[in-house]
């Protein structure tokens, strides 16, 4: 009677006694064991990033074509005032919107994709894969380019046009690509999906384009440039709002994300139910990367770092 071990894969050794193969895990988990120097430097970056980007924060705050002293700042931010009250109208109603849309709109794209590369597990995955922000082009295209396309609206220039317009491209997109998941049990087919969909609604916009006028396809231009400047406090609100919802959805999918990693086949020997975390996966990635896209323009491209 003999007695072996042969490797299975990196994390998960059989052990073969008679025929009977027994799963023998290495560690508690099934996860690759991490030595204590990398749980440090791990802890070390939810220290040093938030500090850094409150560092950030306070210096754009500070830096511009009007260069407001440090501890002035720290003052207007804190309540107490300022010496020079054009200082408080300027970081109130100018540099504090850039900033938070700045972070918002990181953060989100940030978060979709990492989702994305995750559940697609290819580093060049990015939030505007599955084709939203191609989506949403489509539908701003539509608008602003609205003679070209058939028909002629008067508010077509309006930002909540503009942002209702690429929300609805970016839903549609959505519910499409959900209803192909479906039926699709393949990541890497999805994937190629998504590249599909936004292939096709760019050759429609360059359509658009062809038959446009100079001052139509002007707007529309200006708005695929993105601008994270132009929001107002109402329009952050909402945005924090979509953002907010989209995190919460990818907190909440961290397990899912985490057994991903390790192939499907892994993640449905564990439980998880693949249908539905690829939905929520899929919604939250929906509403992080169309969020942005709606009120700063199609920068999904952020989001690959």
């Amino acid at each position: 009677m003999h007695s072996y071990q042969m490797p299975f894969s990196k994390f998960l050794p059989i052990e073969a006694d008679c025929g009977l193969f027994h799963l023998i895990f290495q560690n508690r988990v099934s996860l690759p064991f991490r030595p204590r120097n990398m749980e440090w430097i791990t802890k070390k970056h939810w220290i040093v990033l938030p500090g850094l980007l409150l560092l950030l924060f306070v210096a754009n705050l500070s830096l511009g074509s009007v260069r407001i002293p440090w501890l002035e700042v720290i003052g207007i931010l804190s309540g107490k005032g300022s010496s020079n009250p054009v200082w408080t109208d300027i970081i109130w109603d100018f540099r504090m919107t850039k900033a938070l849309t700045c972070i918002l709109a990181g953060g989100a794209l940030a978060i979709a994709g990492l989702q994305m590369q995750t559940l697609f597990r290819n580093a060049l995955a990015g939030p505007d894969v599955l084709g939203l922000s191609s989506g949403a082009s489509l539908l701003v295209s539509l608008l602003l380019m609205s003679q070209a396309s058939g028909f002629a609206m008067s508010f077509a220039s309006s930002p909540w046009a503009v942002a209702g317009a690429a929300s609805i491209g970016s839903s549609l997109v959505f519910l499409l690509i959900v209803a192909i998941s479906h039926r699709l049990r393949d990541n890497t087919s999805l994937l190629i999906i998504g590249l599909m969909i936004g292939a096709a609604t760019s050759s429609i916009v360059s359509v658009l384009q062809f038959l446009s006028k100079a001052e139509e396809l002007q707007p529309y231009l200006f708005w695929t440039f993105g601008n994270l400047g132009a929001l107002n406090w109402i329009e952050i609100q909402v945005l924090s709002m979509i953002v907010l919802a989209g995190t919460l959805i990818a907190v909440f999918s961290t397990r899912s994300l985490n057994a991903f990693l390790l192939g499907d086949n892994y993640a449905q020997s564990i439980g998880v139910n693949i249908s539905k975390s690829r939905f929520l996966i899929i919604l939250s990635t929906s509403l992080l990367a169309g969020g942005v896209t709606a009120f700063c323009g199609p920068i999904a491209f952020v989001g690959l770092a």
